[in-house]
């Protein structure tokens, strides 16, 4: 066995992020995922950001470990196609608007009458119904929409996008565990669901807990906390910049000791969390103003000794590089048809029974088509006269 889920087919009927990355999730913990795609062009992820050799990788990164097959589902035939997989599957995913499957023949009701034991999981921008349900989502629009760009707010107040697809990559993590969730409840005996999950819900949720503390009591007046006040900054150091935090008194006086602020242990604006909390615009510039003369790696050894926590902060040209990430073996390099060689994240999570492996870079347009089609039983003179066609590529 390889991986947890080694023997779980999906059917990932998905675009962009939300729904791919959350496949490629499962698809790493050892499930047989199938993404379909239109014939021609593909998902569209396959033209934005990085491109080497014509492989981008953005889609690289989100379609890792999977098969991938070229289908024209707006053809009878190609949608019949879809829903032989679909009776091979144990999941069907998609990521379009509402609507959108039940019009190709695909939707929940349907496919489930006829799969009782299918997980069908529909992932929406904005819910299935309300004012928005159907309007399209981005990541920014979602950003937007949820509160997180407003959580971000410049020192002028001007809202801020963060710049990654964290709302996308937020539902699809609430998708995976939710897929998993279904498919465990389905072995003790309740059978097939439909699972549906919006950007939106996923987003609010994830915002909330320490994101929207100021409105979650109803009987006190909602406060003004200022989120940049409240936040450890990113510092300057000397040659670079350190992140600090010090949520714990010792750990607070271990910064003051290394940065010979001793002063500041006993001043009364700064002694307990709460007040340093209150008093972060006093306290911060006399943090920064300190740290300025100090090397990042000789601070860094200093607070490590005194148990302050913290990290330097690695460009994104360096991670592969830091000695912690290369200790762990975190990231691992993989051989792309077309590509090359990729430097990609190994599979998050250590499973001692089940492990898990990359298995696979993401696939060319069709990689997988004939070898998918003649599986279901197919005739390769009835695949080659498909192609010929236009229904599959």
């Amino acid at each position: 066995m390889t991986g947890p889920l080694h023997g779980v087919r999906i059917i990932d009927f998905t675009v962009a992020a939300s729904g791919p990355y959350a496949t490629m999730i499962l698809a790493e913990q050892g499930a047989d995922v199938i993404k379909i795609e239109r014939p021609g062009t593909g998902d569209f992820m396959r033209a934005l950001g990085t491109v080497h050799n014509g492989v981008t990788g953005v889609f690289a990164g989100f379609n890792r470990g999977k098969r991938g097959i070229a289908v024209d589902v707006k053809a009878p035939e190609g949608v019949a196609l879809v829903r032989e997989l679909v009776a091979t599957a144990d999941v069907f995913v998609h990521n379009l608007r509402p609507g959108v499957t039940e019009r190709l023949g695909l939707g929940p009701v349907e496919m489930r009458a006829e799969h009782p034991s299918l997980v069908y999981v529909s992932i929406s921008g904005f819910g299935l119904t309300g004012p928005h349900a159907h309007h399209p989502a981005y990541d920014s629009v979602m950003q937007a929409a949820s509160g997180v760009a407003a959580h971000q707010s410049d020192a002028s107040g001007v809202p801020q996008l963060i710049r990654n697809a964290v709302c996308d990559k937020t539902t699809a993590l609430t998708a995976a565990q939710l897929i998993t969730a279904a498919l465990f409840a389905r072995e003790r005996g309740v059978g097939g669901q439909h699972l549906h999950v919006s950007m939106l819900h996923a987003s609010i949720a994830f915002l909330w807990p320490d994101g929207m503390q100021d409105v979650t009591f109803l009987d006190r007046p909602v406060s003004a906390t200022s989120a940049r006040a409240t936040s450890p900054p990113v510092r300057r150091t000397r040659n670079g910049y350190i992140s600090i935090t010090t949520l714990l008194d010792a750990e607070f006086h271990g910064l003051c000791r290394v940065l010979a602020l001793e002063a500041l242990i006993t001043d009364a604006r700064f002694a307990e969390p709460g007040d340093r909390s209150r008093n972060a615009a006093e306290l911060h510039p006399l943090v920064n103003e300190a740290l300025r003369t100090w090397d990042s790696d000789e601070l860094a050894t200093l607070l490590e000794i005194e148990g302050v926590p913290h990290a330097v902060v690695n460009t994104i040209e360096q991670i592969h590089l830091d000695p912690q990430v290369v200790a762990t073996g975190l990231l691992a390099e993989v051989d792309h048809p077309t590509a090359g060689r990729m430097r990609v994240p190994r599979p998050v999570g250590d499973l001692d029974a089940t492990p898990t492996e990359l298995i696979r870079p993401a696939p060319l347009l069709g990689q997988h088509t004939d070898e998918v089609l003649v599986g279901l039983g197919h005739p390769k003179a009835y695949v080659a006269d498909l192609r010929r066609r236009g229904v599959i590529a």
